[in-house]
């Protein structure tokens, strides 16, 4: 299994608008500034920065407390896919077997509720392809049109993605 690299939408450089600010609450409750500048950066180095672990609701001071795809195992034509999840957080899934596509993923399940430790999905209607890719993200995806119009126009609502290969 190769896990890959974290998608992430948006650009992490940008400079903070108010819908991408992190509350200056949360920031002083970890020590982080509270003017915005740390919303880009990534004080503990786990790929996601401090406005996206806000929207994960993860800790940005905590390696361990990530969004991350952990597994997707294969039975028969199933797959299930399992990553590190919160109680209380929304998320969706998504596949693709041509990330070249347009759009390059579909979206398998909207809203699934976070459970506490990690969150599995049954895949049943997995294809037989060489190649899978899964991403899980954070928020209510209930059209994959409406996101790519949000990502064109530099806005994203969802926050953050991560990815997973699964090659059979």
């Amino acid at each position: 299994m190769d896990h890959g690299a974290p998608t992430e939408l948006g650009s992490p450089s940008r400079p903070p608008s108010y819908q991408h600010r992190v509350p200056p609450r949360l920031a002083q409750s970890y020590g982080l500034p509270t003017d915005g500048s740390a919303d880009f950066t990534d004080p503990d180095a786990d790929g996601l920065n401090t406005w996206q672990e806000w929207r994960c609701q993860t800790d940005p001071t905590n390696v361990l407390s990530a969004l991350r795809l952990l597994s997707a195992s294969r039975a028969g034509t199933n797959v299930t896919v399992t990553w590190q999840s919160l109680a209380g957080v929304n998320y969706f899934l998504e596949r693709s077997m041509n990330l070249s596509a347009s759009p390059p993923s579909t979206l398998l399940a909207p809203n699934l509720p976070g459970q506490p430790g990690t969150t599995s999905f049954t895949d049943t209607n997995a294809a037989t392809a060489p190649r899978l890719f899964y991403r899980v993200g954070v928020g209510n995806r209930k059209h994959v049109h409406r996101r790519q119009r949000r990502k064109q126009s530099g806005r994203d609502e969802e926050g953050v993605l991560r990815s997973l290969r699964l090659p059979l």
